[in-house]
C-alpha cells in the first residue's frame, strides 16, 4: 500500500513524448501516445485541497461581470464545488454543491443577491435517497411551501464528472448521465462527455485543455479544463442555437 509522499512508478514500453499532469491530489507523468499513467507521486494529507479559478465574463449585457468557482476537496473525500457569479452592483448568484466520493448529493442550493435586498433562495434536501427542493425565498419574499420530492436518487442528482482530473481521469467518449437542477423548474436529465484534448491560446501561452460537453433540453455548455479539473473557458449555448450566448475565460494573474 502506498502511503502519502511514496512514490510508484509504471512503465509504458512506447517511449512516447511525456507530459506532466496533475490529477487532484497526485502528479502524474502522461505517456502522449497511450495515455497511460508512468509515474504517480501521492500528495495525501489530512488538509482541504482547494482549488481556485476566476474567469472574466464575456457575450451578454453586462462584460464587467466575473465568475469565481472554488473546488475543495476534504481529506475524507467529500467535494464542494461553488460557482459565484459576480455582476457588480450588489447583484451575485451562487451555486454551491457538495456531494460525497461517490457523488452522492449532500447539499446543493442557488442564491441570487439583488440590489434593494429583493433575493431568491432555492435549495435541494435528500430525503430517503430522494431528492427534495424548493424556493425559499423569491424577490425578497419568504415563501411558506412545502418541499416537492422528486424521484431521482440522491446519485442521480450528484455529479460524478465533478471529479474528472481531480480524482479520475476519463478516456475520450466517456460519458455522466445524471438531473441537474434548474431554479424555479425543478430537474431536467443533463449527459456530460468528454470530447477529447484541446489546445487553448491566452495570450502568448498556449495551454493543453480537457474539453467537455454538458448537454440538457434548455442548455449546452462547452468547458475546457486544465489539468486538475478546473474550467479555464466557458461557452454557453440556449436551447436550439449556434451561437455563443455567454462565454467565461480565464483571468491570468
Amino acid at each position: 500500500m502506498l502511503r502519502p509522499g511514496s512514490l510508484a512508478v509504471y512503465d509504458c514500453t512506447c517511449h512516447a513524448v511525456t507530459r506532466n499532469c496533475r490529477i487532484g491530489l497526485e502528479t502524474v507523468l502522461v505517456c502522449g501516445r497511450h495515455n497511460e499513467t508512468m509515474l504517480t507521486t501521492l500528495l495525501l494529507g489530512a488538509v482541504d485541497n482547494t482549488e481556485v479559478r476566476t474567469l472574466k465574463v464575456n457575450g451578454i449585457l453586462d462584460t464587467q461581470g466575473t465568475t469565481t468557482i472554488t473546488r475543495t476537496i476534504k481529506p475524507y473525500g467529500e467535494m464542494s464545488y461553488v460557482i459565484h457569479d459576480n455582476w457588480g452592483k450588489n447583484d451575485t448568484w451562487t451555486e454551491t454543491l457538495v456531494q460525497s466520493d461517490a457523488s452522492v448529493l449532500l447539499q446543493h442550493s442557488f442564491k441570487w443577491v439583488k440590489p434593494k435586498g429583493n433575493n431568491s433562495l432555492w435549495s435541494t434536501k435528500i430525503v430517503d435517497g430522494v431528492a427534495q427542493w424548493r424556493a425559499e425565498e423569491y424577490e425578497g419574499e419568504a415563501i411558506e411551501g412545502g418541499w416537492r420530492a422528486t424521484k431521482l436518487s440522491a446519485g442521480a442528482v450528484g455529479d460524478a464528472s465533478l471529479w474528472w482530473w481531480s480524482l479520475v481521469a476519463p478516456k475520450t467518449g466517456d460519458k455522466v448521465e445524471r438531473n441537474r437542477f434548474v431554479p424555479m423548474f425543478g430537474y431536467e436529465s443533463e449527459v456530460v462527455t468528454y470530447l477529447g484534448d484541446s489546445e487553448l491560446t491566452f495570450g502568448a501561452t498556449s495551454v493543453n485543455t480537457h474539453k467537455v460537453q454538458r448537454s440538457s433540453p434548455t442548455l449546452t455548455l462547452i468547458v475546457w479544463l486544465d489539468d486538475v479539473g478546473m474550467p479555464l473557458r466557458r461557452e454557453f449555448y440556449r436551447s436550439g442555437s449556434s451561437s455563443i450566448h455567454r462565454a467565461d475565460v480565464w483571468v491570468q494573474k
